[in-house]
């Protein structure tokens, strides 16, 4: 193999570089330029002026000028004056004007030297001031936004900021940030950004994270909604235009129903105990700077004396419907009477300074008033579907006859200023009439799958049959400017081809492999395997285009002979081993005689794990049935969560996790 020598510039940073530009009385910089004293010499070559246009505000007469005098000293910095000698393998392949580093020696598009005004190759150290003959630069591509995604709530006050990198004709942009707290909610997305909080220019990543905390409110909501752009540039005057404008409530947990700045969490129990057994109930926990109270702080009962009405059967504090900085609590009760058995009703307490106001309880009605049809089974209120700065509320009639008998129904209320609308703003419903498949019967709302910046719907069908009775399928809705988008967007199906149950339960809103994108979880409670009932979960990446049917993980149970019922209950739980990646977990509560098992499994951005990082073993058979993220309760840095489970009474206990360590088990009086 034969070796040669290449000559190659290393760049250097211009304190106060001084260029001879020799007089263009003609608008011909073509004038040699004079040799430069002391040696050694510049490795760009002569070509008088180099190359400047005469209009670039530059002064004639041949005096030596300051490069720092003007603003075009950034664009500069990669000037060279020193030479290195590089053993380069002559089998390289030769260096292409393609922006590419074809020959490996470390310098980009490098045909002629490092910089050469003249050649048509706008190389990795020219530019269109430098070389504007050879750097016909266009604006670069407006970058897209990942994360923070609209509506989410970041107790940091030095949240990051990250989009997809741009891109253009003239190499690596550089990217502006503008953050801003003076924005009007109703108008935002036209936002100007009169007085910005953070205006950072110069980044070379596609990621930034402010020093200094940003602001938050003083008094209660201890809360500030933030407003965030980007733009790409090469120069500061040629930018691409502004991004679309994001918000973000920055010093608030999610569930935040007081406004202390520490998220809450409640308990339904749809056959309550004690005083009134049969009576629904929900607990409600406020999470105080010293952890949680083993005692709730309020427990919530169903006011119309229907002891039937499975009140707490699903409850559903993500949101701020009303945008006053609090977070509100939703309860549904499947089966309370109304003009019809059993149709179901949802009550919406909204929060305050001092929690939830019970006395003031509005009561959300069946639309269609049908028998059995199950209104309020499931709710999901965490996203925000149109982008308008209001959470809104999705709520499930898992057994509502449409064209089909108990096919299921979907009604979304669009959150305002004023609360939520009587009316249902959209409703949705299966486009296959599946008889029996409960439509609805699990939702989630917390994710935008696309990166779009609008909060898309997941619903849940896990009785809709395909080529076998009970396989399942999950519809995927993409939020726009005006809302949910019919039809679905995706329907995925179950990718075991079995009676698995497929869409049991679903999750959304955790970026599992931290690519920007929310990722999108599973579970299929029936799925067989090695054992008949064993369970799985099956989880899929977002992407640009959203999750992909054909790209997904199959996560088996890892002790089928053991538990069963794996899936029954997914969700994403925060990072419980503090590396900064989103982590996940299920239940599986089922086998009698057996206690229930959690599995947790660990983000990672390098594969997805089939196989749990930790197990806990349940205290008592159903353990599992559901969980739930709390933030971090107890000050330890790492995310902490909830876990449901039946004894032998039958009725709901809590017990609480730190991470994955047994802390304590909650009272439900």
């Amino acid at each position: 193999m034969k070796r040669r020598l290449n000559v190659r510039a290393i760049p250097w940073i211009v304190p106060a570089v001084m260029i001879h530009l020799a007089s263009c009385e003609s608008c011909d910089c073509n004038e040699s330029k004079p040799e430069p004293e002391p040696e050694p010499e510049p490795a760009y070559e002569s070509g008088g002026c180099l190359d400047f246009d005469c209009g670039l505000g530059y002064e004639d007469g041949g005096e030596w000028t300051d490069l720092h005098d003007h603003d075009f000293h950034d664009d500069l910095d990669t000037l060279t004056t020193e030479e290195e000698l590089d053993i380069v393998d002559d089998d390289a392949p030769p260096e292409e004007c393609n922006g590419i580093d074809d020959d490996g020696n470390g310098t980009v598009d490098d045909i002629d030297g490092a910089f050469r005004c003249g050649d048509a190759c706008c190389n990795g150290v020219e530019s269109k001031l430098t070389c504007p003959g050879d750097c016909n630069c266009e604006a670069p591509s407006t970058p897209v936004l990942l994360s923070p995604r609209n509506g989410e709530s970041i107790r940091s006050q030095t949240p990051p900021f990250s989009w997809l990198p741009s891109s253009g004709n003239c190499g690596e942009a550089f990217y502006e940030l503008e953050v801003d707290d003076s924005c009007e909610m109703a108008s935002f997305r036209d936002c100007p950004f009169p007085a910005t909080e953070v205006r950072e220019r110069g980044i070379e990543s596609t990621s930034f994270t402010a020093e200094t905390e940003l602001p938050i409110n003083d008094t209660p909501p201890y809360v500030r909604r933030y407003y965030w752009r980007v733009r790409s540039c090469y120069f500061s005057t040629l930018c691409s235009s502004w991004s679309d404008n994001r918000y973000v409530d920055v010093g608030r947990s999610e569930r935040d129903l007081n406004g202390d700045g520490i998220g809450d969490f409640s308990i339904g129990v749809e056959e309550a105990y004690g005083t009134d057994p049969g009576r629904g109930k929900v607990f409600v926990f406020y999470v105080k700077e010293a952890g949680i109270d083993d005692s709730p702080s309020l427990v919530l009962s169903d006011t119309t004396g229907d002891e039937d009405a499975g009140f707490g059967i699903d409850v559903s504090m993500d949101g701020d419907l009303n945008g006053d900085g609090f977070c509100d609590l939703v309860a549904g009760a499947e089966s309370r009477d109304g003009e019809a058995q059993d149709e179901g009703a949802c009550i919406i307490y909204y929060g305050s300074e001092t929690g939830i106001r019970a006395e003031a309880a509005i009561v959300v009605e069946n639309p269609d008033h049908k028998t059995w049809s199950r209104f309020c089974s499931s709710l999901a209120s965490g996203g925000d579907l149109n982008g308008d700065g209001f959470h809104d509320l999705v709520v499930g009639a898992r057994t509502m006859d449409g064209v089909a008998r108990a096919e299921g129904f979907v009604y979304v209320f669009y959150g305002s200023a004023s609360g939520l609308p009587e009316t249902p703003d959209a409703v949705l419903f299966n486009e296959q009439h599946a008889a029996g498949g409960q439509f609805g019967l699990s939702l989630s709302t917390n994710g935008d799958l696309n990166g779009d910046g609008f909060g898309d719907l997941v619903v849940g069908a896990p009785f809709q049959g395909g080529d076998i009775e009970d396989m399942g399928k999950v519809h995927v809705y993409f939020g726009s400017p005006g809302g949910v988008l019919q039809p679905p967007s995706l329907i995925l199906e179950n990718p075991a081809d079995s009676s698995g149950h497929f869409g049991s339960s679903v999750s959304s809103g955790g970026d599992l492999n931290s690519d920007g994108y929310d990722d999108l979880i599973v579970g299929a409670e029936r799925e067989e395997g090695a054992a008949a009932g064993e369970g799985a979960v099956i989880a899929y990446h977002g992407a640009a285009t959203g999750p992909s049917a054909s790209d997904f993980f199959f996560v088996k149970s890892p002790e089928p002979e053991v538990v069963q019922a794996m899936g029954s209950s997914v969700g994403f739980i925060g990072d419980v081993n503090v590396d900064g990646l989103e982590d996940w977990a299920t239940g599986a509560p089922g086998v009698t005689g057996e206690m229930g098992r959690l599995y947790i499994f660990l983000g990672s951005d390098v594969e997805f794990s089939l196989l749990p990082d930790f197990t806990v073993p349940g205290p008592v058979q159903w353990f599992g049935y559901d969980i739930m993220g709390v933030g971090d309760v107890n000050h330890d840095g790492t995310s902490d969560l909830v876990v449901i489970g039946y004894p032998e009474s039958g009725l709901k206990t809590a017990y609480v996790y730190h991470a994955t360590e047994y802390c304590c088990t909650l009272d439900l009086p």
